[in-house]
């Protein structure tokens, strides 16, 4: 018996607030929303060059960012204490990254080449395959 008692009282107050909008008798819940949009410019838009500081540099070839913040990998890596890692000379040799996508990306082969030559420039090239 008890144990029904929350779910009946539930069940109460569930068809009280149903029945009091469709009644009128309380203002709908939509009326009260508002949206605000969390960005308002896209990345590559003119209107990204407000004055400011810039919250994105991006090493060559440079674009940068008010809105949009960017790190790069000894950021991660100090975020993270894996640069302590690095320290001890341990450095993944060796080890598979996997990247999961479940859509696929054209781009992916192109996006890690231009990640590894920008910032690894002098280790030996990424093995990806598709």
């Amino acid at each position: 018996m008890f144990r029904r008692l929350p779910k009946l009282a539930g069940g109460i107050a569930s068809a009280g607030v149903l029945l009091a909008t469709l009644t009128g008798g309380a203002p709908a819940a939509s009326s009260a929303v508002s949206f605000v949009p969390l960005a308002v410019v896209a990345p590559e838009s003119a209107a990204d060059t407000a004055a400011g500081p810039k919250a994105c540099t991006s090493p060559k070839p440079v674009h940068t960012y008010t809105f949009f913040h960017c790190y790069s990998p000894d950021q991660i890596a100090a975020a993270y204490g894996v640069d302590k890692l690095h320290a001890a000379g341990l450095m993944g040799l060796g080890q598979t990254i996997v990247l999961v996508d479940s859509y696929g990306s054209p781009t992916a082969a192109n996006d890690i080449k231009f990640f590894h030559d920008t910032y690894f420039p002098n280790l030996p090239d990424a093995n990806f395959t598709e």
